[in-house]
Parts: C-alpha cells; structure tokens; sequence
C-alpha cells in the first residue's frame, strides 16, 4: 500500500490516524488541511501542511489520502474535500476494520471507514 496522509486535523483525523495505523497496511505520513485553517505544525506526532501544499509535500504519485471530516452539512465538505484530492490526483484510501463483519468480499468505495462491530 502507499504512504497515507490524512485531510483533517480534528477528533475524526485523530480517530482516522489511529485505525490507520493499527490496523491496515497503510502508514499514515502526514495531515493536510485548508491553509487558512492551519494553526498548527505538527499533529499525533506528524507533519500538518496546507492543502495548497500537498501535493509537493506528499506527492500524489506516491501517497494516497483519506478526508477525515465530520459529517456536517450532509456530507457537502467532505464530499467537495473529496473531490478536491481527486482533482489534485490522490486515490482516495478507506478503512475497512478487521473487526467487521463484510458481506460482499470487502468491497468498499473510495474514503468509506467501517469500524470494528458493524455489518
């Protein structure tokens, strides 16, 4: 699997950075949020840059991401952040939890995250 950075730097991020880490193949690198929302330099230990920055910091060639985001507003932000990362030419990563009971083969689209216990 590619490096992982996460879009978000928030409680759903921090949860995200987790299950990333301790249970899938990918190796979270980093966070990415809007420029004008950066505040910090640093988050769970790793590197925060801006959006407007990713793609020089973490190359879309060689990581992929995962927008970490509440689900506010019907999902608008987080479905345009999504469509922001693709434009920018990330594959979009999902966590699929080794916990979970799959019923199709493990088959889930692009940023979907399904935690231990659900069907």
């Amino acid at each position: 699997m590619k490096p992982l950075v996460i879009f978000g730097a928030g409680d759903i991020a921090e949860l995200a950075h987790y299950y990333f880490t301790h249970d899938s193949d990918h190796e979270v690198k980093g966070f990415v949020v809007d420029g004008s929302h950066k505040t910090v330099d640093s988050f769970c230990g790793l590197p925060v840059v801006a959006f407007e920055e990713v793609a020089a910091a973490f190359p879309p060639d060689s990581h992929m991401m995962f927008v970490a985001l509440a689900y506010a507003q019907i999902n608008d932000l987080r479905a345009a952040k999504v469509a922001a990362a693709e434009a920018q030419g990330y594959r979009l990563a999902s966590y699929l939890s080794s916990r979970a009971t799959v019923l199709n083969g493990g088959h889930v689209g692009p940023n979907a995250f399904v935690l231990e216990d659900n069907t």
